[in-house]
């Protein structure tokens, strides 16, 4: 069981008819007030409920306050501020869990929670670049030999007339035959997607290769 800690604050305070009265409130005292503040540390243990209507909250006491633990009992289900990390078992086979570790490892991972961060979030890209009007930013890739008649010309007037989508191009020469021209580009999935097919589909190009991602995705690694 996980333990959530709030922190409340008491006052006692006088009433006319001289009995003292519990008021449970927050921030400053009130003028004309003559009351002592004790601050109360208030302990609950958190239980899975098999009722949907039972949701417990996990609370810590920085920054919270009692009317969001009102809240947790009211059915409204607190979100933790991005960047709170989150523990979860998942179940694995243990041949599939033994596969993995060793794959990990030759990948030069140091512990299994950042590899799963890094699944989730090649899933997660893959998954919002398949939007056709998703933000996106890509790389294409080109190898072609620039004696390939007006092979160079076509690259760059296709280039010429895409330019919103182009943030530069990077241009090297491999041998005396070969280029390599690596494009970055920056735009709708779509956009991205076409202009990345007309380069690599251009005659006389080898070989070519559109990697996309996207900026959405921007969960915080975490050690």
């Amino acid at each position: 069981m996980s333990e959530a800690i709030g922190v409340i604050r008491l006052r006692r305070t006088a009433n006319p008819s001289g009995h003292r009265r519990k008021q449970y409130r927050h921030g400053a005292r009130s003028n004309g007030e003559e009351s002592e503040s004790v601050n109360i540390v208030a302990r609950a243990l958190v239980r899975a409920a098999s009722h949907s209507w039972r949701r417990y909250l996990l609370m810590i006491s920085k920054g919270l306050r009692t009317t969001a633990w009102a809240g947790c009992y009211a059915g409204r289900q607190y979100r933790p501020p991005m960047g709170f990390l989150n523990r979860i078992g998942v179940a694995i086979d243990s041949d599939l869990l033994q596969r993995f570790d060793s794959f990990i490892a030759d990948q030069g991972y140091t512990n299994r929670s950042e590899a799963f961060r890094d699944l989730i979030r090649d899933r997660l890209v893959t998954k919002t670049v398949d939007n056709p009007r998703a933000p996106v930013v890509g790389t294409v890739t080109l190898i072609y030999d620039h004696h390939s008649r007006l092979l160079p010309e076509k690259l760059t007037n296709l280039q010429h007339e895409y330019h919103n989508l182009i943030v530069c191009t990077t241009h090297a020469h491999l041998d005396h035959h070969s280029c390599l021209e690596v494009i970055i580009l920056k735009g709708e999935s779509r956009q991205v997607q076409k202009l990345a097919d007309l380069l690599i589909g251009t005659k006389g190009v080898e070989h070519g290769r559109l990697v996309m991602s996207s900026p959405k995705i921007s969960l915080t690694k975490s050690a």
